[in-house]
């Protein structure tokens, strides 16, 4: 299993310098460049060092280290198919890089240069939330992609990766930093990224989780977690979408089941959250209880505004 950064970056790259005025030179792992120049540079989460040589001095310089934008941005796209991408790319250097191209300003006295990417996340998390005791928050998030694992009754384990979902619920703040939450969702596994009218053809699997989901909470600046119980109804039928002008079900197997639900938050505004949700199913209460392992994997888009104080 592959993610993003992996994938697309390599371990080295060259990184263009370039300075403001014409004769500079920078000397980088033992080797002097005329710039404009690119130099060979290793990832790492460590930052760069290099030497700025001009006609009256030595300047030391240092270039911080960032996570890139494939890293960020382009395992949101790959999450469709690998809902563990980020976790993939977390045991990589391949994620970090220093820009692609550096220009070295003489006006600024600053001999610390820092990517743009990085600066953005710093500044993320410059503001901070406080809550206070007793608050309580509405919530209503979108499931936006859902990643099913399911083992109905009589079937081999059914996968999938799809769009959409509902979800709605409560938060209680007991303390300024930590909160119980009380939610219903809805998950399915739609074809299309965007909410449009789709006319199916042919037999579709379709998947559809409903889970009950009481959790305790940790507020970690913006970063929130969460860990607690859930009991869930995970559904999966086989739908034949030739039959018109009603589709016609022709199979539907459908599990109910207890397990734990964990979570992770990050909040970018007040009310606007991003994360990720697990759900992990471990008992199964059909006619015939049992142990059974089935999941939901979920980005989850979460809207939280404060209705009392």
């Amino acid at each position: 299993m592959s993610s993003c950064a992996t994938i697309i970056n390599r371990e080295r790259y060259n990184l263009s310098i370039s300075s403001s005025r014409a004769g500079d030179k920078v000397k980088f792992e033992n080797k002097v460049y005329t710039l404009p120049a690119k130099i060979n540079v290793q990832r790492s989460k460590n930052d760069l060092l290099f030497t700025l040589q001009t006609d009256s001095a030595e300047l030391d310089y240092v270039v911080k280290s960032s996570l890139n934008p494939e890293f960020l941005y382009g395992n949101l796209i790959w999450l469709q198919v690998s809902p563990f991408a980020y976790l993939i790319d977390t045991r990589t250097q391949k994620k970090y890089y220093y820009e692609r191209a550096i220009y070295i300003n003489r006006l600024n006295k600053s001999q610390v240069i820092t990517p743009r990417i990085r600066t953005k996340l710093e500044s993320l998390n410059v503001r901070k939330f406080d809550r206070n005791n007793g608050e309580i928050d509405f919530v209503v998030a979108i499931p936006y992609i859902n990643n099913f694992n399911f083992k109905p009754i009589q079937q081999p384990t059914k996968s999938a990766t799809g769009f959409f979902g509902i979800s709605t619920g409560l938060n209680y703040y007991y303390t300024n930093e930590k909160y119980f939450n009380i939610s219903l969702s809805a998950m399915v596994n739609m074809d299309e990224p965007l909410p449009v009218a789709t006319d199916y053809t042919g037999i579709h699997e379709r998947y559809i989780s409903t889970a009950i989901d009481f959790t305790n909470n940790h507020k970690l600046n913006r970063v929130h977690l969460g860990y607690g119980l859930s009991y869930m109804r995970n559904s999966w039928r086989v739908i034949d979408f030739s039959v018109k002008p009603i589709a016609s079900v022709l199979e539907s197997k459908r599990n109910f089941a207890l397990g734990v639900t964990m979570n992770m938050h990050y909040q970018f505004t007040k009310e606007f959250y991003v994360g990720f949700i697990y759900r992990p199913s471990l008992f199964r209460l059909n006619s015939r209880p049992e142990f059974y392992y089935e999941h939901t994997f979920s980005l989850d888009l979460s809207f939280r505004v404060t209705v009392r104080k």
